[in-house]
């Protein structure tokens, strides 16, 4: 039996557990996140007799905050409570914070404010203030959590789910860890109040500040003298199920488990994780389909392989509704490596990329009975590769959940990815004599010079979450011999795109604009890679569909662009698409998926299956 309380601080409800419960945190900590609805769980280590404590907060993907500055303020409190000091030093992960305890308000010491780029922390020697970002004005600035900050004319007018997640995940912040939701917006008012100091802004906005303290401690907690030295964290109401316990670290009891969110995948993903792991699928993947049908048999459902190599297995619903898809892969890139288990972490090839999504996705479509509509499970066989499976596909789908590794954020737009080669042919001569000849190589320049151009004259706009579409040469040959003029050079070169643009488009206005610049007596010739199957081409997907909406309602992380090209790209043509799973494309180290030390968090799988099975619940009950 593990006992826990659940705390409110100024916008965020945190469970409190003592860390002298033997439980594994991770798994632990998210399984009462979602349970009880609260944005993060502290674990607390009372040490000196309370004098101090060390704080590890779990949130709700599973993932840790070094420092929060609500769950700091219940943290605190607890701790009071249980050693009736009303001084105490909390260890975090962003050092320690001193905490003083008045009643049921709690002060915290956040450090000083600073724009320090090694304090953000910034992955540059230069403050960050007042540069563009993703086209908008921004300032870094750590009050004790790290902030990006920019000012808007109306902050109603602002589509937040598309402007915050590429400042928030752009490459200048190297520390991109997900704070709980800070519902009272007070450590943005304070980064705001810090910034506008440089911007000669401070009167007006250091009185909407105490404005806004006043309103929220009358709301919360009933002080109305519009105190300024501290904010309040207290219990929360009995009627909140303000105590509880837990009788299985990875099972909330019966009682609250009625829920939504708080039941458990009756399937276990991690089982079948380590021995899709454990099975080669670079290449011939006939092994690995077996061991997912036989998967799906064992579990009672009848699964069918098409003529394509996919695997498809549905369940229907008594009445009519949606058509969901879960959709991943089951090929990896060569060559195979063995799993490893190392604590919570499985390493090896495909761990990520993409049998830990497969996991999720298996065990969330054997937990989901649907009431009404359709739910399949599609699986496709060289997404590494061709991508004939995914394109053979034709389900006519209402939705799609793509599993790739998203670190468990809702992705809803992807980059597309066009190859093509750059030919360019002359007249060979003799190098003494140039005047004789025409020069391929010469061609080549004033067509790779033309490329820079390309998108400022013809192509499309910048895309709110994607940003703007890059063009790339990557590989460059031509002529034959040292003293002979070239009669034929080629380049080679990747399209990144954006929405609306397609391949087709593309291909046929860079022709035009290379041959524009190309001299006339050379010839040029633009041709797209040879491919059995069309470009993966960009997509994006509304916040407000139903699907973007249901993974977010169950504890997905915020909207989103993926990172790498998928075959999302195929759906998304016909229906609202989502790609989430568990896993890193990179992280602070370099790279995960296709890399040797690729790996994967074994509680972010299990949380990854819950949400997803929560998700459906909602799309079809």
């Amino acid at each position: 039996m593990t006992n826990y309380d659940v705390y409110h601080g100024t916008g965020n409800d945190f469970a409190v557990v003592d860390a002298d419960e033997q439980v594994e945190k991770t798994a632990f900590g998210t399984d009462l996140c979602r349970t009880l609805d609260v944005d993060g769980t502290l674990f607390l280590d009372i040490r000196d007799g309370g004098e101090r404590a060390t704080m590890t907060l779990v949130q709700p993907d599973g993932s840790r905050a070094a420092m929060c500055g609500n769950g700091a303020r219940c943290a605190a409190k607890w701790v009071s409570e249980r050693t009736g000091r009303d001084v105490v030093t909390l260890e975090t992960g962003a050092g320690p914070r001193r905490c003083t305890v008045e009643g049921d308000t709690v002060t915290v010491e956040m450090g000083t404010p600073t724009f320090d780029p090694e304090d953000v922390p910034l992955a540059r020697e230069a403050a960050l203030v007042e540069a563009d970002l993703d086209g908008r004005t921004v300032t870094a600035v750590n009050t004790g959590v790290p902030h990006a900050v920019a000012f808007v004319d109306d902050v109603d007018a602002v589509d937040l789910g598309a402007m915050a997640p590429p400042i928030r995940h752009h490459e200048v912040f190297p520390e991109r860890e997900r704070e709980p939701r800070d519902r009272a917006g007070r450590r943005r008012l304070r980064s705001a109040h810090l910034r506008a100091r440089r911007r000669g802004r401070d009167r007006g906005l250091r009185d909407g500040r105490a404005r806004h303290r006043r309103r929220r401690l009358a709301s919360r907690i009933g002080h109305r003298d519009g105190r300024r030295h501290g904010l309040a964290a207290r219990r929360r109401p009995r009627n909140r199920a303000s105590r509880g316990r837990h009788d299985d670290p990875a099972r909330p009891d019966r009682a609250r488990s009625a829920r939504r969110g708080a039941r458990r995948v009756s399937v276990e993903p991690i089982d079948f994780l380590e021995r899709a792991v454990a099975t080669p699928s670079h290449g011939d993947v006939d092994a690995m389909r077996t061991l997912l049908v036989d998967a799906l048999a064992d579990a009672g459902v009848a699964a069918r392989v098409d003529d394509a190599g996919n695997t498809l297995a549905s369940k229907g619903g008594e009445r009519e509704g949606p058509h969901v898809v879960l959709n991943t892969h089951i090929d990896t890139v060569p060559p195979h490596i063995p799993p490893k288990r190392d604590g919570d972490v499985l390493r090896g090839r495909g761990s990520c990329d993409a049998k830990g999504p497969l996991a999720v996705l298996f065990a969330a479509f054997l937990a989901t009975e649907p009431e009404r509509g359709t739910l399949t499970l599609a699986v496709t066989p060289d997404e590494e590769t061709d991508s004939t499976g995914a394109d053979r596909l034709d389900l006519d789908a209402d939705c799609y959940v793509v599993g790739e590794p998203t670190e468990l954020d809702a992705c809803t737009a992807a980059r597309g990815r066009f190859q093509g080669t750059v030919t360019l042919s002359g007249v060979a001569a003799h190098a003494a004599e140039p005047e004789s000849g025409v020069s391929a190589v010469q061609g080549a320049a004033a067509a790779l010079r033309a490329l820079e151009s390309f998108d400022a004259e013809r192509g499309p706009d910048a895309h709110p979450s994607l940003g703007s579409a890059t063009l790339t040469a990557t590989t460059i040959e031509g002529g034959e011999a040292t003293n002979q003029i070239p009669a034929a050079c080629s380049f080679v070169i990747d399209r990144r795109s954006v929405p609306p643009e397609t391949a087709t488009g593309f291909f046929d206005g860079l022709r035009e604009h290379l041959r524009a610049a190309v001299p006339a007596d050379v010839g040029l010739d633009v041709e797209p890679q040879e491919r059995t199957t069309p470009f993966l081409e960009a997509f994006a997907t509304s916040h407000d569909s139903d699907v973007v909406r249901a993974l977010c309602g169950a504890g997905a992380g915020d909207p989103r662009p993926f990172g790498a090209a998928t075959e999302a790209s195929y759906f998304a043509r016909d229906a609202p698409t989502v790609v989430f799973g568990p896993g890193y494309l990179a992280d602070d180290e370099g790279a995960v998926a296709h890399a040797e030390r690729e790996y994967v968090d074994c509680g972010e799988v299990e949380t990854g299956a819950r949400i997803v099975a929560d998700a459906l619940d909602a799309l079809l009950a």
